[in-house]
């Protein structure tokens, strides 16, 4: 069995031994371990294709998503988890949508901060057995403010989409505005809760929203966050 990234290519590990499964001879497991870095920025997402090997065979092999984060350090935000999908999801891939989505979240301030660096990651499951993956090239404000339970920040940027079906990674584009809202809470009892809102190339399509409701207007609520959580050491 290979352990193979679905859009680089990358071979991460190859020719793991597959061990059937007592009593259920038409299935196996294969166990390895990899090392896997959490990106420039402190958090990465990866989408990593099963390939069966030697005497197996898949014609559709698996794609699964792995979301790797180190501590957020001064001035930073990192994250990463997944959220349900919501009979609320709307947009072009948010009713297409067929499961939890899954982020990532690296995002750092030099000491001065004045220069905005980092990279978000979303992979939404769709219907059709693909990989909506969205992801930050170029993050352009984030305001961040505290209450008595925690933080509150808001990120925008621009971002590009591509879809990941059967390994085979396909462009849909650039250029998208991109939003998200995030709130850290600092009660480990309370989960975070998370928003996103991403609309096409220089136009008004909404591509993907995890919570569209009408609350005195249109908007991406936030909602808490399945698995994972963020951390805001931004702003004191």
């Amino acid at each position: 069995m290979d352990f193979v990234d679905a859009e680089s290519g990358v071979v991460y590990a190859r020719n793991v031994p597959v061990s059937p499964v007592a009593g259920q001879p038409s299935s196996g497991t294969a166990v390895t371990v990899v090392t896997l870095s959490s990106g420039q920025y402190g958090s990465e997402l990866y989408n990593i294709k099963v390939v069966p090997t030697l005497n197996y065979a898949d014609a559709s092999p698996s794609v699964e998503i792995v979301t790797v984060t180190k501590p957020a350090a001064a001035n930073e935000i990192t994250g990463g988890g997944t959220i349900a999908k919501l009979s609320t999801a709307a947009g072009t891939y948010g009713v297409t949508s067929s499961g939890d989505a899954s982020f990532s979240i690296g995002i750092s301030y030099n000491k001065s901060m004045t220069n905005l660096q980092g990279k978000i990651s979303i992979a939404i499951p769709q219907s059709d057995g693909s990989i909506i993956v969205i992801k930050t090239n170029n993050l352009t404000s984030m305001s961040v403010t505290g209450f008595a339970g925690g933080k509150y920040a808001t990120v925008y940027g621009k971002a590009s989409i591509v879809r990941v079906k059967d390994g085979i990674v396909t462009s849909l584009g650039g250029n998208l505005s991109f939003r998200m809202d995030v709130t850290d809470n600092n009660n480990a009892t309370v989960q975070d809760e998370i928003g996103f809102t991403i609309f096409g190339n220089n136009s008004s399509d909404l591509l993907y929203s995890n919570n569209w409701v009408n609350e005195g207007g249109w908007m991406t609520k936030k909602q808490a966050m399945k698995t994972g959580g963020s951390s805001t050491l931004i702003g004191g």
